[in-house]
């Protein structure tokens, strides 16, 4: 049974749109010439924290969706926070697509890192304020610390 519809439904419309920039950046071939920007072992790193965050961020949903209904400004803050992540997942892809076509400096993608990490920081806060889960609370750290520390300081300056 469906706890929060809102959070579920919303993750899955923001979700496609950010698989979708994602796929664009793809078969652009825009990716590879900015993995290729990381030396060998900060890449591994980065592949491996993006596949936890990943694991993280759909055990916060799931879990906040499905197994437990979030209350009063901490729902407010989550899902708040949920928007503004995905947001500025979507607005990233534009801003590489734009960058990468326009050959701009990777300054453009910075203002969509500060959102998606931003947001990040209210998953977490909210979860925290919502649950004495380790489990929750790690997941949503992990969230937060790749978005900050491997997107937005070591990715924004490639």
């Amino acid at each position: 049974m469906v706890k929060d519809i809102g959070i579920f439904t919303t993750t899955v419309a923001g979700g496609s749109g950010v698989l979708a920039g994602y796929l664009l950046l793809f078969l652009e071939n825009y990716l590879a010439p900015l993995a290729k920007k990381f030396g060998k072992l900060e890449w591994e790193l980065w592949k491996a924290s993006a596949v936890y965050t990943v694991a993280s961020f759909l055990g916060l949903i799931v879990w906040f969706s499905f197994y437990q209904r979030l209350e009063d400004w901490k729902r407010d803050l989550f899902y708040s926070s949920l928007i503004v992540f995905l947001f500025g997942a979507i607005t990233w892809s534009i801003s590489v697509f734009y960058m990468m076509k326009k050959k701009r400096s990777s300054s453009v993608q910075i203002p969509s890192l500060v959102l998606t990490a931003l947001g990040s920081l209210g998953l977490l806060i909210s979860t925290v304020y919502s649950t004495d889960s380790w489990f929750l609370i790690t997941a949503a750290s992990i969230v937060l610390f790749h978005h900050f520390v491997f997107d937005l300081v070591l990715w924004s300056k490639k």
